[in-house]
């Protein structure tokens, strides 16, 4: 049960190595919704199934999206900010962009969420607006239980450029940037965006909407991130983290990670700003010895002042 109004049930159903969940949504007027994830036991899940099949169902499916009330355990978030101390950060993951919610709830995917946005566009104006409120809702509500936390945290997983491209990353998620950084900034928080894929057609729009940290800067192939070349246009504007090559800290030798450590390090840390970390999620399969040599390397050449050469 999520609220009064809203019920939500789970069936998990276990077929030879993998699992296969299947969640049923009921509305208010009795209207199910089903959203299938096979979830492989050594492998990342993924969607099936979407629940909205239509473009009808966004009205009644959105009130899953934008519950009326939030269950924040300040305890939980206060013992890990006790916990972590000086030894790291405890970011608040608050929301995806909006494609993301878009894209991640509605059947046949990004090409369906296309027709939707441009035969209802009014629709959609106002359920971003009401995204962006129900995201500030939710800030407002874990700043009234506990301060006890050091940023706010925006993920991404369809928002990309080139799932979709810049003019519609600048209409739709640069407005929602803006309000919501400078509502975490009202709290005394910063905000951190993970945007992955290629960001430098639109890191001059995320650095004008306030964004404080930006990650993972992802390098060719998989990005188009060019470390020294944003570190000069914009390190006096965003926070810096990421860049290292997830395939060279997963099969690169100690040599080349630690060759690729002092080079992000080089291009990045001086005058601050810079947080050492891989370019988006480390593979699965990267031995955790080259994790601990990449910490290593980041305490051995990342102490101030940087004196550090490229290479």
């Amino acid at each position: 049960m999520i609220s009064n109004d809203l019920e939500e049930e789970a069936n998990v159903i276990y077929r030879n190595e993998e699992v296969v969940e299947i969640h049923l949504f009921k509305s208010t007027n009795k209207m199910v919704f089903r959203e299938v994830f096979v979830a492989p036991r050594d492998d990342a899940p993924w969607l099936l199934e979407r629940p909205v099949k239509a473009f009808e169902d966004w009205i009644e499916y959105k009130k899953f999206l934008f519950p009326p009330s939030f269950e924040i355990v300040a305890e939980e978030i206060e013992e890990a900010y006790k916990e972590t101390g000086d030894a790291g950060i405890v970011s608040l993951a608050i929301s995806g962009l909006f494609f993301d919610l878009l894209i991640s709830s509605r059947e046949g995917g990004l090409e369906k969420v296309f027709e939707d946005l441009f035969e209802h566009p009014s629709f959609f104006k106002r359920l971003h607006r009401e995204f962006i409120d129900h995201t500030k809702e939710k800030m407002k509500a874990i700043c009234k239980v506990t301060k006890k936390f050091d940023e706010f945290f925006v993920g991404c997983s369809y928002s990309a450029i080139p799932i979709i491209n810049p003019k519609l990353y600048r209409e739709w998620e640069i407005p929602f940037l803006r309000e919501i950084t400078e509502f975490a900034h009202m709290f005394g928080k910063p905000l951190h965006l993970h945007q992955h894929g290629r960001v430098m057609g639109i890191i001059e729009d995320i650095a004008e909407a306030g964004v404080d940290l930006l990650c993972p800067l992802e390098s060719p192939p998989l990005g188009d991130v060019d470390l020294g070349l944003v570190k000069r246009r914009f390190g006096d504007r965003l926070a810096l983290k990421g860049n290292v090559r997830t395939r060279v800290l997963c099969e690169g030798t100690l040599g080349e990670i630690e060759a690729e450590v002092k080079d992000c390090i080089y291009k990045a840390a001086s005058g601050g700003g810079f947080v050492l970390g891989t370019g988006d999620q480390v593979h699965r399969d990267t031995p955790f010895e080259n994790i601990v040599f990449m910490r290593e390397l980041c305490k051995r050449y990342g102490s101030y002042p940087i004196s550090v050469t490229s290479g």
